[in-house]
């Protein structure tokens, strides 16, 4: 898990970060939309969660339809659908399936 933390580190260091247009949860948390987007990342990698505890935490707040799961495989994914049936889980882990979530959400 050490490298992953490495690896994404540096890939999110790389990255020219906005304010998002749509509510965003990291780590079962609600990220504060006024938040400077380079503070919203800056504790991502060291803090990387266990799946299950983060998607019941996420599941248990309610009042959306639809997550993203970033990252390769679905894992998370596939716990929501245990969790929560009615939620639309979208995966993106690589250019391919982020163009099909986009045109899905007609972003």
């Amino acid at each position: 898990m050490e490298g992953a933390k490495v690896k994404v580190a540096d890939a999110l260091g790389n990255l020219r970060m906005q304010i998002p247009k749509v509510p965003v949860v990291s780590n079962a948390r609600p990220v504060r939309r006024e938040a400077s987007p380079r503070s919203r990342t800056a504790g991502a990698p060291g803090n990387l969660p266990g799946p299950l505890e983060r998607v019941h935490a996420v599941a248990g707040r309610g009042g959306f339809h639809a997550l993203i799961e970033l990252g390769p495989g679905n894992v998370l994914s596939g716990l929501m659908k245990r969790i929560n049936k009615d939620v639309e889980m979208l995966s993106v882990s690589d250019v391919a399936t982020l163009e099909a979530t986009a045109a899905k959400l007609k972003v």
